[in-house]
């Protein structure tokens, strides 16, 4: 059930060369990416960004997927700031045991005759096979016997160079461990049924392949079938073995008899050392799979640990936060995130360079501050209107005003009211709080109900705007009968009286604007931002605070 980690430690060195932002690509709002190293990353659109989130825009918090070759883990914290106990699993503590000391045993087993010195001492080696002892030999070196060493002395050295005191002490925990494998298969089986929909999303796929016995390798059932086979001909080898040293240890009743009982108590000691080799070669595979198995049940242990709900590689909606008052200065939103050892790291393939994880747990901020979403200014304009035709006006004192030819060109005050069109569809566009249309003003140095302005331009923030447009004014003529240059001496007389309307004309306008939002944010004093958590809305602390784009910090 081992699964190799190479292929994700690939992908995350490939990852890190990327632009972190991209995971996020095609998620609206505003995003606050959690590296894998523990810094915060601001996104919108797939691009890390410098600016601040729009006020009431969607605000999401991202964690790094679950890997088992990250040394950290990342989760919110609780509200009032305590960091969660790491939680330590209890399922299959005693089935770890197990499979830790059955790989203990085999490779015990498996090293045992490498140290035998004290068998060979009283044989001479044969040519040059002393040289080739080393800790990577398996079986005794072959010996040449003396000629006062009998046949009998021989087998039972070279029996004991194989079957050594460490290896008969593996050999009794070997058989006590193999009586529960299948405990741990059942126990394995057991938790997967029961908890392996309960995983975190990052995990499935991994936890899913450890519980159905894949990955490269052999399971541990199938390679402990030929050990067990072996371990019972080594027994039943031994048993014959020592039946037969006890016969030849008796009195012979002839010369030919102790002959005979000799030559056959080397040869049961001759399979009992060939049986004990077999049983030696197979500990190795045997081994491996013990490892493989062990590996898992810690990996199974670590990831049903894991809640569904952890938040590792998703989404967590944090909110849409306003940007308060006209008059106020946004509120500063702090995260607060706990960082702490993954229990998954050790499991994996660790990478060079990669620094093991810190054992106490740490708490990492940061803050961001709503911004005001900026659709529609109001200003104060100075505009200069040309393109009309010359209008009617009365000139001169009361009884004696003259009906004139007025020239229409000249700088008109107003009120100015523009929208933002970008900033409806895309608030975080650079061109947003530039182009503005359509453009509105109200005059007050002329009448109001016969002079509309309309058109567009672009502005800076809170500064300002230049607008061209259309000046549409309802023009008015001289009355039937009545001519410029006529003079009238009755008294009341207004120009209603000797003009009527006349056609709808289009002239144009050029203005330059002030923004009154941004004076009087020049005029009056912010104040100071209020510290909220972001996951709460309820304030951290009182007082002052600076206001960093994006700032963090761990303590």
């Amino acid at each position: 059930m081992l699964t190799s980690f190479a292929a994700l430690a690939l992908w995350s060195a490939a990852g890190a060369a990327q632009n972190p932002c991209e995971r996020t690509a095609g998620h609206r709002g505003y995003t606050i990416l959690v590296e894998e190293s523990g810094h915060f990353v601001h996104c919108r659109g797939g691009e890390e960004t410098e600016s601040e989130p729009l006020s009431h825009e969607r605000v999401v918090l991202q964690f790094p997927p679950l890997r088992p070759d990250q040394p950290y883990r990342y989760r919110l914290v609780e509200s009032g700031g305590a960091v969660v106990p790491s939680h330590h699993p209890k399922i299959f503590t005693r089935q770890l045991a197990i499979a830790d000391d059955l790989e203990g045993a085999l490779r015990d087993l498996e090293r045992a005759p490498e140290s035998i010195g004290e068998a060979l001492q009283h044989l001479e080696p044969a040519g040059g096979a002393a040289a080739e002892e080393g800790a990577g030999a398996r079986k005794a070196a072959p010996v040449r016997e003396l000629p006062t060493t009998p046949k009998l002395e021989a087998a039972k050295a070279k029996y004991l160079s194989v079957a050594t005191p460490a290896f008969v002490d593996a050999l009794h925990r070997l058989k006590v461990d193999l009586g529960h494998i299948g405990e741990i298969a059942d126990q394995a089986a057991f938790a997967c049924k029961m908890d392996g929909s309960n995983v975190a999303e990052g995990l499935t796929d991994l936890v899913a392949a450890r519980c159905a016995g894949g990955g490269p390798g052999v399971p541990l059932e199938q390679a402990l079938s030929p050990l067990a086979s072996d371990l019972e001909r080594f027994m039943r080898a031994r048993k014959e073995a020592r039946d037969a040293l006890f016969d030849a240890s008796l009195a012979p009743s002839s010369e030919s008899e102790a002959e005979a009982m000799s030559t056959k108590a080397k040869e049961a000691l001759t399979r009992a050392t060939a049986a004990a080799e077999k049983l030696v070669d197979d500990a190795g595979p045997a081994a491996q799979a013990a490892t493989k198995a062990a590996t898992d049940l810690r990996f199974l242990q670590a990831a049903l640990s894991i809640p569904a709900h952890a938040g590792e590689g998703r989404r967590l909606l944090l909110g849409r936060f306003p940007a308060n008052g006209l008059f106020a200065a946004p509120d500063l939103y702090q995260i607060s995130v706990a960082r702490e050892p993954s229990p998954l790291f050790d499991l994996g393939e660790e990478e060079e360079g990669q620094a093991a994880p810190k054992e106490k747990n740490e708490v990492l901020t940061d803050r961001f501050q709503p911004q005001p979403r900026d659709w529609f200014d109001i200003g104060i304009a100075l505009l200069y209107s040309a393109g009309l035709p010359d209008h009617p006006d009365l000139s001169g004192r009361e009884g004696q005003q003259t009906l004139v030819q007025v020239p229409t060109a000249g700088f008109v005050g107003g009120i100015l009211a523009s929208l933002e069109p970008i900033g409806l569809f895309a608030p975080a566009s650079e061109w947003g709080p530039i182009l503005r249309f359509p453009t509105i003003i109200v005059p007050f140095t002329i009448d109001p109900l016969s002079n509309y302005f309309i058109g567009g331009g672009i502005g800076w923030g809170e500064i300002g705007a230049i607008n061209v447009g259309a000046h549409l004014a309802i023009t008015r003529d001289p009355a039937s009968g009545v001519y410029y240059g006529e003079t009238f001496k009755t008294t009341p007389i207004y120009l209603d009286h000797v003009t009527q309307p006349g056609p709808i004309e289009a002239g144009y306008f050029v203005s330059l604007s002030l923004d009154l939002v941004g004076i009087a944010h020049l005029i009056m004093d912010e104040r100071h931002p209020t510290i909220r958590d972001a996951h709460t809305g309820k304030p951290l602390e009182s007082g002052s605070a600076p206001a960093p784009a994006h700032a963090s910090a761990a303590p």
